[in-house]
């Protein structure tokens, strides 16, 4: 931080206070917090989240506003709610800094929803290929359930494995696998040696195939899909989830060409 700048940081993170106090040694002039918090600078009030956006209450700085936000989940409104905090610590008009979150979309692999017209039927893609975490996955199981799938459509899940995780990897899995088996999620296909530990705390009826790589779980993936079908793509960066991607927008670019050949 330059001398005088300002800090903004998670209310609700367990390390709140260690990294108010290190933003101060470094120069900090303000701390800013957001989130959840009663005490927090920028906090959320209401979250109202669909499938392809989202509806947020919020209290920035004491004035209470309500706006839309371009992305679903309520991970996406506890960042706007950072965003709008730098905004208006900046300087900028926060009616109009809030207005113009209405106009985000996520990045490639962290959120980005689409309808892909297969030979079986059309499907919604969920696609958050780019990489993953607890906190992440967790977000993006959210994600799935606000989605309800056509009839006679499912919701599944195409998760890979978490890296980087070390020694908790295997108790980190387990514990997201017992929170999707308590969720309306239909079909769970997994990746990779540590989603085994995910994959073995699910339900009877949710556990479907399971392949050590992406490429070979995404033509089990593609034979298995039916209309209506909303599909989560989740993995770490590292064990290639895009290649599940890839394989469903190709098929359906495939199958537009089929359609429109003269």
């Amino acid at each position: 931080l330059e001398p005088g700048a300002v800090a903004v940081i998670n209310a609700d993170d367990g390390f709140t206070t260690q990294l108010a106090e290190a933003a101060r040694t470094a120069g900090a002039a303000r701390v800013l917090t957001f989130g959840e918090a009663a005490a927090a600078d920028a906090r959320l009030c209401g979250a109202n989240v669909s499938g392809r956006c989202s509806f947020i209450e919020a209290e920035i700085f004491g004035r209470r506003l309500s706006y839309h936000l371009g992305v679903p989940g309520r991970h996406w409104a506890m960042n706007s709610l950072g965003a709008l905090a730098a905004a208006a610590s900046a300087g900028a008009n926060l009616s109009a800094a809030a207005e113009s979150l209405a106009d985000v979309r996520p990045p490639p692999g962290r959120g980005t929803t689409e309808k892909l017209a297969l030979p079986q039927g059309e499907i919604v893609l969920i696609d958050e290929s780019y990489n993953a975490s607890p906190a992440a996955v967790e977000a993006a199981f959210a994600m799935l359930v606000n989605h309800s799938p056509e009839p006679p459509g499912r919701r599944i899940a195409v998760l890979g494995d978490m890296l980087e995780l070390g020694a908790n990897a295997p108790a980190e899995h387990a514990t997201l696998g017992q929170k999707l088996a308590r969720l309306a999620v239909d079909l769970v296909y997994t990746v990779g040696r540590e989603s085994r530990a995910l994959a073995a705390e699910l339900r009877t009826e949710q556990r479907a195939e399971h392949a050590d790589r992406s490429e070979e779980i995404a033509r089990v993936v593609l034979e298995d899909l039916k209309e209506g079908d909303v599909v989560l793509v989740k993995g770490s960066l590292g064990i290639a989830m895009t290649h599940v991607v890839r394989a469903l927008r190709d098929v359906a670019c495939q199958h537009q060409r089929e359609i429109h050949a003269p």
